[in-house]
């Protein structure tokens, strides 16, 4: 073997994603790119097994050690900026919803999946996940992928409010990691960047024009992985049980939003419709660039925090009615 010279930056990593038209099968074509801060390596999860076994002396031996890569977990986390085409797909994928406003009933409940399936509602319910090196031949496939965390943030005082997403992926199939390089279809940079900004509406709580610092929306349906076949792939995908929305949200400490201190410790919920209202429009359906709403919330945490002038930090947690929504984005 002889001495390579060839070195490659970061920067020349990437990540692709595709929805399955099969689910469990490996999405090679009409992937999006993403807007990626860096791509971080996944956690593989493999199982390695060199214990020590009663037999001769006290040092592990090569014959008893074992190592698998089936039936593991794997992870792929990922963030960046949240051009709307790229994230409207993971948006898609974790709220069941493939609509412009993407809804999560008050009913909602996660889509069970059986590999091989290839009917066209179970379009967008699994993904492929590509790191895309810039060696040739060396890209790392993961199929059967779900979106089981999604978050969206900004703040004010760092690039004056972009929105920024951050998501996990979870599969248990077992992936590709020397696969043929692919080519992405539609670049994250064909769509638009968003910022809070385009807000007119800031209410929490019912507290109408709230003066926000800093928001992070946060959306969680984890995944089990169920049965196996031959190479160790599961033949059942579920959601767990919740579909769980958060928001953490940092205010001017004025006389309307001291209101938030009482109501906090009370345990007060908000039940009239648009307790949390960000974006540009009272109705979800005429919002344009980003934003939500949150029906129904309750507030988790109400605390001071020292800057320039007081703030609060406060935290919230949908919860849903008899009827409606539990929460309700567009990302356009």
């Amino acid at each position: 073997m002889t001495l390579r010279a060839d070195t490659y930056s970061p920067k020349g990593f990437g990540v692709l994603v595709g929805f399955e038209s099969t689910i469990g099968t490996k999405k090679v074509d009409a992937l999006v790119s993403m807007d990626v801060d860096s791509v971080g390596f996944p956690s593989l999860n493999p199982v390695h097994v060199y214990d020590v076994r009663s037999g001769a002396g006290e040092t592990a031996k090569l014959v008893d050690a074992y190592k698998t890569n089936k039936g593991t977990i794997k992870e792929i986390s990922i963030s960046g900026n949240a051009y709307h085409t790229s994230v409207a797909n993971l948006l898609a994928n974790i709220t069941g919803d493939t609509a412009s406003e993407f809804q999560v009933a008050y009913n909602h409940t996660g889509a069970d999946m059986k590999i091989g399936t290839t009917s066209v509602s179970d379009f967008s319910k699994t993904m492929t996940v590509v790191i895309e090196s810039p060696a040739t031949d060396q890209d790392l496939i993961f199929a059967g992928c779900v979106c089981t965390s999604l978050s969206f943030s900004g703040d004010m005082g760092t690039e004056g409010g972009r929105i920024k997403y951050s998501a996990t992926f979870k599969t248990r199939s077992v992936p590709e990691l020397s696969a043929a390089s692919l080519n992405a279809a539609t670049l994250y940079s064909a769509g638009t960047q968003r910022d809070m900004t385009s807000w007119t509406i800031t209410t929490l709580g019912d507290i109408e024009d709230t003066i926000m610092s800093n928001f992070t929306l946060n959306l969680e349906h984890d995944a089990t992985f169920h049965g196996f076949d031959t190479s160790g792939n599961p033949e059942v995908i579920a959601r767990s049980s919740e579909f769980s929305c958060t928001l953490d949200a940092q205010i001017v400490y004025n006389v309307d939003s001291e209101a938030m201190i009482a109501k906090y410790e009370s345990g007060a919920a908000f039940t009239t419709s648009g307790a949390i209202n960000c974006s540009n429009h009272a109705t979800i359906g005429s919002v344009s660039h980003f934003g939500f709403h949150i029906d129904t919330a309750c507030l988790t945490s109400c605390a001071f925090s020292e800057g320039d002038v007081m703030m609060l930090d406060t935290s919230w947690k949908g919860l849903a009615l008899a009827t409606g929504h539990l929460v309700e984005i567009t990302c356009e």
